[in-house]
């Protein structure tokens, strides 16, 4: 997957959920032309963090950046969200699920060719 400007603004802010949220880690994570899969782990319980909260910072600060890049770089404008409401998320419970979850996600950019919305 080559990444344009807004694949590469994406790209940075998941690496940089560490630094705002010090018990998060993105263990794997790949961007899509139209979403994203990522793989967080959680290294301790006592923050009160919900990935709620994570996932609302990080689509917020991404929309803005985004918003900026229509306005400076010439950017693909969108209609009313940048993001889906939603999300879908997982707990991962094991070891063997774990190393099949990366799987997925690693592989993922070769079925870019053939997903319905790939035009």
């Amino acid at each position: 997957m080559i990444l344009n400007d807004a694949g590469v603004m994406i790209h940075h802010f998941l690496g940089e959920i560490p630094q705002k949220y010090a018990s998060i880690e993105p263990d794997l994570f790949v961007v899509m032309p139209n979403h994203i899969h990522i793989i967080l782990l959680k290294l301790s319980d006592d923050d009160g963090l919900s990935i709620s909260d994570i996932i609302q910072w990080f689509k917020r600060i991404t929309t803005n950046e985004y918003i900026e890049g229509v306005k400076n770089k010439q950017w693909k404008r969108f209609s009313r969200r940048l993001w889906q409401q939603s999300f879908h998320d997982h707990i991962i419970r094991d070891e063997g699920s774990l190393n099949y979850i990366r799987e997925y996600v690693l592989y993922n950019p070769r079925l870019w060719e053939k997903d319905e919305l790939n035009t």
